[in-house]
């Protein structure tokens, strides 16, 4: 399980790209934002390195993608 502050919580929630569907590196991780279509939302993240490694794939699906978050 991953720990993250407010804060960073905060400053990856302002980020419109993060809010646009698109992937936000911040620190040693990426991190996006899955939609499903009850309304729920998953702030998931994973580290660089492996999304650097396939980042078409990762991109394109939350297969691999670690939960930190979900926003009902």
């Amino acid at each position: 399980m991953k720990n993250i502050s407010i804060k960073e919580l905060n400053n990856l929630m302002c980020n419109g790209h993060i809010l646009a569907g698109h992937t936000v590196t911040y620190g040693k991780n990426v991190y996006r934002i899955d939609r499903l279509d009850n309304g729920v939302a998953w702030v998931c993240y994973m580290p660089y390195e492996k999304y650097r490694c396939n980042f078409e794939e990762y991109d394109n699906s939350p297969v691999g993608w670690n939960a930190l978050l979900r926003i009902a």
